[in-house]
């Protein structure tokens, strides 16, 4: 039923969030509350976001019939 996407752009993805996390990490080395706030912000923004690009990654390959009896009826 699903497919996950795999290829360059899905790793592409992947490795710049994990080089954006550890960037968030790095600038925040002195104060740990922060860096764990601003990770764990980061963290959950990207897993939401890549939900939802997974989910509507390809929208229309669900085949949806609908039977011209059906058709008719709302049509009358």
């Amino acid at each position: 039923m699903w497919e996950v996407a795999r290829g360059p752009p899905a790793c592409l993805s992947l490795l710049l969030g994990l080089l954006t996390q550890v960037a968030i990490a790095v600038i925040h080395l002195d104060n740990s509350r922060a860096q764990g706030a601003a990770t764990t912000i980061f963290a959950l923004a990207f897993v939401v976001t890549l939900s939802v690009l997974v989910a509507h990654e390809s929208p229309l390959t669900d085949r949806v019939e609908t039977s011209p009896q059906s058709i008719h009826r709302l049509a009358r």
